[in-house]
């Protein structure tokens, strides 16, 4: 392993704008660059880095506060929240996804396990959160032959910690590739069901996202089924489908990248990137009752693609967060909050800079008192110059940039993290050495 280097440099010429959407009214105010915060003391300034070999995929913070998880291509390790020191490291496979339960005893991992002759299984895993020892460790696998591919993609945990719930990709017997959505104990393992989405025949099914009603009694699991939004709403307890609900935006393709549900349990919200008619792609969000399926709003927002669609805690704003994609040279982080209620736009945000000409958002978080977005991802001087890290925190109220972060080495942001008190954000950094990751840097910020 190369020998730690990572420096994050503050920089003050960051240019931040949020338009304020009203009748006919577009205003711009300049955002707040944070300029001159020195290490450790003020708002993003950096508490600890620490650094593994392989790469990093992505990260979880435990809700009691005391540990932050990376899943990556060495297995699962474990670091003080407070320190970054590593506490274990358990080697246990290439991890894809990781989730904590409600309680921090037990974190979860997913992989894609070799099955040999090109073929994979989901296999889900279940670690003592303190020890990094296994608890139990399930395979799945959508069909008996040789060479079957089933690639798991996301996981989540019931609100009360009982169930872990995997959402993936998966070759069906006669059906090509379909949802595969499978349900465990948390405390055993025992699988409890498993359900499949089989959207247009022998079509291509591909599953992105999975969450949980925050209430319980339901799960949602969003994709592309060919070139269409679908997403399916099951029942937590049985697996048995309550409803499924297509996108089409005239024929074009429509990629659904990201799903959230509100707190209180009664809406569900969709976002991917969809062909636009005069533009690549542009964000599409859609709003469901979780109930019914019944659609409450749809909204578009053009030439841009979405890294992740994001519910304030008390519900009343939705937030989805990516790239703004309007020419090749000028590219920028973009927020877009609507009113979850009735989709009304409230805030278009963009955060660009000069020393930039292209960046990519690839992940973002908000903070657990809805006041913070955090996003991260890569950013290079020119279009197919080395790109750097670049990590922002922006104001969720105002749109205003609150600080930015930006490595000096050949890396990108891979996954960001919030702590239970809001106070640290966690980014794994990937470093690269040409076209191949080297290790993975997890860097902690004051929020």
């Amino acid at each position: 392993m190369r020998a730690a280097r990572l420096k994050i440099v503050l920089v003050a010429a960051f240019t931040s704008a949020a338009m304020l959407i009203g009748p006919d009214v577009a205003s711009a105010t300049p955002g707040s660059p944070a300029g001159g915060v020195a290490p450790g003391t003020g708002p993003g300034s950096v508490l600890w880095t620490s650094e593994h070999a392989g790469d990093g995929h992505a990260v979880a913070a435990d809700p009691k506060g005391g540990i932050v998880f990376v899943a990556g291509s060495s297995g699962l390790v474990a670091y003080d929240a407070g320190t970054g020191a590593q506490l274990w490291d358990n080697a246990a496979g290439d991890g894809l996804s990781v989730a904590v339960a409600p309680d921090g005893r037990i974190v979860f991992v997913i992989e894609r396990l070799s099955t040999g002759g090109g073929g994979s299984d989901f296999l889900t895993s279940a670690f003592d959160a303190a020890t990094g020892n296994r608890v139990w460790a399930r395979r799945y696998s959508g069909c008996p032959k040789v060479g079957c591919v089933d690639i798991p993609v996301a996981l989540a945990v019931s609100p009360g910690g009982g169930t872990v719930f995997v959402a993936g990709t998966s070759k069906g017997r006669t059906s090509g590739f379909d949802y595969a959505t499978v349900a465990y104990s948390a405390a055993t393992g025992r699988r409890l069901w498993v359900s499949r989405y089989n959207g247009h025949g022998r079509s291509y099914d591909q599953a992105m996202a999975i969450a949980v009603n925050p209430r319980g009694g339901a799960v949602f699991v969003t994709g592309t089924s060919a070139f269409d939004f679908a997403t399916v709403a099951y029942t937590a307890a049985t697996g048995a489908t309550l409803w499924t609900k297509r996108y089409d935006r005239a024929g074009g393709h429509d990629f659904a990248s990201s799903v959230a549900v509100s707190r209180d349990g009664r809406r569900v919200f969709v976002t991917g990137a969809s062909e636009g008619r005069t533009s690549a792609y542009d964000f599409a969000t859609l709003a469901y009752a979780a109930a019914s399926g019944t659609r409450l709003w749809a909204r578009r927002y053009g030439h841009a693609r979405p890294a992740a669609v994001l519910v304030s805690p008390l519900g009343h704003t939705v937030l989805v967060a990516g790239t703004s994609e309007r020419s090749r040279s000028d590219t920028f982080y973009l927020s877009v909050a609507y009113s979850a209620a009735t989709g009304r736009t409230q805030r278009v945000s963009g955060f660009g800079d000069p020393d930039f000409e292209t960046v990519s958002a690839d992940a973002a978080a908000i903070s657990p008192d809805g006041r913070s977005l955090y996003l991260t991802g890569t950013a290079a001087s020119v279009p197919g110059a080395p790109a750097q890290a670049l990590t922002v925190a922006a104001n969720i109220a105002t749109g205003a940039l609150t600080w930015r972060q930006v490595t000096e080495a050949e890396e990108f942001g891979r996954s960001v993290a919030v702590s239970p008190d809001g106070g640290t954000v966690y980014v794994v950094l990937e470093y690269f050495f040409g076209t191949t990751a080297q290790d993975f840097i997890i860097t902690a910020f004051r929020a």
